[in-house]
C-alpha cells in the first residue's frame, strides 16, 4: 500500500532537518505519538533501532523503527514494524531557497496478518489521511516556531 504526502515547510531545510531529527518534537506534531526508546546504535543514526510507542483508542502499539539510510540535509529511509505490518518510509528534504523547503513522504505498506491484508483497501484513505495531517501538523507547528 503506497502513499505519498508532499508539503512545503518556509524554513530553511537546516531548521527543518534539525526540528525533523529530534525526537523531543515527535510528541508535536505525530499523532497518537507517545514516547520513544532507544533499543541499538545511537539514537537518529543509520542501523539504529528504537521502539515508538503511540496510543490508539486507549491501546498502546509499538513500532520497530531501523534507520537503513541517512544523507544530511537530504533523505532518510527507515523501516517500521510490528507483527501486524511492515513499512518502508523515505522522507526526502529539497531546498527550494534560503527560506523554505520542501519534504516530499512515501511510506510503503505491507500487512503480515490475513485480515488486514483483506481490508488494506479500505484502509489505504486512513492511512494516507494520517500520513498527511502529521506532515501538515508538522509544517504548521515548525512554521510557528
Amino acid at each position: 500500500m503506497l502513499n505519498v504526502s508532499t508539503v512545503i515547510i518556509l524554513k530553511p531545510i537546516s531548521a527543518v532537518w534539525d526540528f525533523y531529527n529530534n525526537p523531543a518534537n515527535y510528541i508535536l506534531w505525530l499523532s497518537a505519538f507517545s514516547h520513544i526508546e532507544l533499543v541499538e546504535g545511537k539514537l537518529g543514526e543509520p542501523n539504529s533501532v528504537s521502539n515508538f510507542y503511540y496510543v490508539y483508542n486507549k491501546r498502546e502499539m509499538k513500532l520497530a523503527e531501523t534507520i537503513c539510510d541517512l544523507i544530511f540535509q537530504s533523505k532518510i529511509e527507515t523501516i517500521q514494524e510490528n507483527e501486524i505490518l511492515k513499512t518502508e518510509m523515505q522522507v526526502v528534504f529539497e531546498s527550494l531557497d534560503a527560506s523554505s523547503t520542501r519534504i516530499v513522504v512515501t511510506t510503503n505498506t505491507k500487512f503480515k496478518v490475513l485480515t488486514f491484508k483483506l481490508l488494506s483497501f479500505f484502509l489505504k484513505k486512513s492511512f494516507q489521511k494520517r500520513l498527511d495531517n502529521d506532515f501538515f501538523s508538522f509544517k504548521a507547528v515548525l512554521e510557528a516556531f
